[in-house]
């Protein structure tokens, strides 16, 4: 699903509660200049991880779902990378599901072109996480949902 690896979070000291709530107006403060960048929203969601401790997973899916409610068009991209924190960092891969759950409503509200993608990823991610069964569901799902995409059929 994510492109990258995150470090985990025992490599690095955790911060104090006031250097992340300062990191994290700084981040407001740029996001208010130069809205919606989706890259930038996870990537402050990554240093929350990595950097906040006990409350890192926490103040991450506040960062993540702060960029889902509207402030970020690209949401395919926040929710790759949340999957992808979820399912590999955190090793919730129930959590993972609820996502694609998420992701799949949104997408199927946004059009043809966004749900193709959208169970693209869903089965790469049932083929990495899950078993034969929920694969193949996911497979079945996809064509059914998105019977004239050549993507989906292969």
């Amino acid at each position: 699903m994510g492109a990258r690896s995150s470090v985990p979070a025992t490599v690095y000291e955790p911060l104090d509660a006031a250097a992340l709530d300062d990191r994290q107006r700084a981040f407001e403060f740029w996001d208010s200049i130069d809205a919606g960048r989706a890259f930038r929203w996870c990537s402050h969601a990554f240093f929350m991880y990595t950097f906040g401790g006990t409350t890192g997973i926490g103040r991450a899916r506040a960062v993540f779902r702060a960029a889902l409610l509207g402030r970020v068009a690209d949401f395919p991209y926040v929710y790759k990378e949340w999957i992808y924190l979820e399912a590999h960092d955190v090793s919730d891969i129930e959590a993972a599901r609820r996502l694609l759950g998420e992701w799949r409503t949104r997408c199927a509200a946004a059009g043809a072109g966004d749900l193709a993608d959208f169970w693209r990823d869903a089965v790469r991610f049932e083929l990495s996480h899950g078993d034969a069964e929920s694969a193949r569901a996911a497979v079945e799902a996809a064509v059914a949902e998105c019977p004239r995409d050549a993507g989906v059929r292969a």
